[in-house]
């Protein structure tokens, strides 16, 4: 696990023995917005302060800012900065090939992906929401039940967020949430062995469903975010 950002600096890694360094530092910016470390929205550190962290010049770092700008991952504005996007569906179909083969994503690694499914799903067809309220509806038939097993829980959870993408009637965007959501199934379970996450559950999905019901896709998707890129925190026992 890639450690967390403090004092607006970026964990370093090792100098790679190769001679595309904006490549590497393009990986590593890369990674740190798929764990949710650098989330969407979030502004990158000035041009100095990055490439004083790397040791490149500014022509190496704007090159790796490029090769990010160019899969959708950046949003460069001239004067303001760079900022995170939730990237296309093109960029996430290799990472989620190498997650079905079992050799990338797992538990809550996916939860990063999830939201950016749901980031999508609200984006493609904001339109639609008024014209779905019956659908909307349906997404209280799938709330989280406190005398729930763990189990129950986490496949009802499952149920609700593909119900939430099928609001944006892409049936692609429904495979691909299937993926992310089976990667993720055994530590759904162990997230609701823990009684106060099944009630922070039941509240985030009111809230979502509530914002969608009036419409407010930002909203929602800021419901979304919170649930899938914070992770459950363990409680605490008594020695």
């Amino acid at each position: 696990m890639q450690p967390v950002l403090s004092n607006n600096r970026l964990p370093l890694t090792p100098q790679p023995f190769r001679s595309r360094r904006a490549q590497s530092i393009a990986d590593d910016l890369r990674g740190l917005m798929l764990s949710g470390q650098l989330p969407v929205g979030s502004k990158l550190p000035t041009e100095t302060t990055l490439c004083a962290q790397f040791c490149v010049s500014r022509t190496t770092l704007r090159e790796a800012i490029q090769m990010l700008r160019s899969t959708g991952l950046l949003e460069v504005t001239p004067g303001r900065g760079s900022y995170v996007r939730a990237p296309s569906l093109n960029f996430l179909l290799p990472s989620l090939n190498m997650a079905a083969q079992g050799r990338s994503l797992q538990g809550a690694e996916t939860l990063p992906l999830l939201h950016l499914l749901h980031h999508h799903a609200l984006a493609v067809a904001p339109t639609h929401y008024t014209r779905q309220r019956e659908a909307i509806q349906g997404l209280y038939q799938h709330t989280l039940v406190r005398t729930a097993t763990p189990e129950e829980c986490a496949a009802t959870e499952a149920t609700w967020h593909l119900a939430v993408l099928e609001l944006a009637g892409q049936p692609l965007l429904i495979f691909m949430g299937q993926i992310v959501l089976a990667l993720g199934a055994q530590a759904r379970v162990k997230k609701y062995q823990q009684p106060d996450e099944v009630l922070r559950g039941i509240q985030l999905q009111l809230r979502a469903n509530t914002a969608l019901l009036e419409a407010d896709t930002t909203g929602a998707d800021r419901v979304l975010g919170q649930w899938c890129t914070t992770p459950p925190t363990p409680r605490q026992h008594a020695a």
